[in-house]
């Protein structure tokens, strides 16, 4: 049985305290910097809270879930920092979708491609077409503390045995 967590990173894995807390520690770089892996890794995820990092690993982890990622930050050149750097946090991180055709198209390709069971999707956004998987979106908020205790105990029942897509 194949569980998946589609995830928007803004507002899920951070909101507006862990943003204000993070950014005076920011560490911008260029191109051509000099600075370390691990450097460079910690200016792409400085904006995201370890505290919501470990709420969604214990949804993973309880469930038995894998992650696809579906933020906006697919797109952008240091995705990669990003995905290592939460694959090292203990995610278990399996793919990536895009939204060029939308964020409900991506996920139902999704869906069907990979012979997913289960899924509960994670965003603080309503995106077209999510009437579609209207059982299935947790909305997180950005304002009142992006993923909470309260939403991962909503996700986990999501992805329990009584919600199936099919």
């Amino acid at each position: 049985m194949k569980k998946i967590i589609f995830l928007d990173f803004d507002g899920v894995l951070n909101c507006t305290q862990s943003f204000r807390d993070n950014n005076d520690d920011r560490i911008f770089y260029g191109r051509r910097s000099s600075m370390s892996l691990d450097m460079l890794m910690r200016s792409a995820v400085t904006h995201y809270d370890f505290d919501r990092i470990q709420l969604l690993k214990s949804i993973a982890f309880s469930t038995g879930a894998e992650i696809v990622c579906m933020s906006a930050e697919v797109r952008s050149r240091h995705y990669p920092l990003v995905e290592e750097y939460l694959v090292r946090s203990g995610l278990p991180i399996v793919g990536s979708i895009s939204n060029e055709y939308g964020r409900a198209v991506a996920i139902q390709s999704y869906i069907l491609d990979h012979d997913v069971d289960r899924f509960v999707v994670l965003d603080d956004e309503l995106f077209a077409g999510y009437e579609d998987f209207l059982d299935f979106v947790v909305k997180t908020d950005y304002y009142n503390g992006g993923l909470t205790q309260e939403i991962a105990e909503e996700a986990v029942m999501v992805l329990g045995p009584k919600k199936t897509y099919r």
